[in-house]
């Protein structure tokens, strides 16, 4: 978990682009609108949604970096920035999303457990895909 914090210090305030196909829930999290009324402020990673799903694969292929947490502004949907407004309509409007986000600070002791929750569901995928990969050559 170390490693991940360290990862997301290096990146603080750096923006960096993520794809995500949105489940028949949605996406899997919660936002607000920031006081300037640009971007969207994520406030919620649902454990079971399609972003929590993300955050393990990127995790699993050792791209901590790359994770979505709260306190993130999406900067961008689908390359429409600007007025939150026109962003939560493209959220809308679209299947496969593409959000370009900047890190914000440390995540606070919440988010720690969360990021702990992160990494042990990336391990769980990477124990499976092993043995999906052993029973495929035996």
């Amino acid at each position: 978990m170390e490693q991940g914090l360290t990862g997301l210090a290096q990146a603080l305030g750096k923006e960096f682009t993520a794809r995500v196909q949105k489940g028949r829930d949605g996406l899997g999290m919660t936002f607000q609108f920031p006081p300037d009324g640009n971007g969207l402020l994520i406030v919620d990673i649902e454990p079971e949604g399609k972003m929590a799903q993300h955050n393990a694969e990127q995790i699993g292929n050792g791209w901590e970096d790359l994770t979505i947490q709260p306190r993130m502004l999406i900067t961008a949907v689908n390359g429409i920035s600007g007025a939150s407004e026109a962003m939560v309509e493209a959220l809308h409007a679209n299947e496969m999303v593409e959000l370009r986000l900047r890190h914000g600070r440390l995540p606070d002791k919440y988010n720690n457990q969360a990021l702990a929750r992160m990494v042990q569901a990336a391990r769980t995928l990477k124990e499976v895909r092993q043995v999906n990969m052993s029973e495929a050559y035996s």
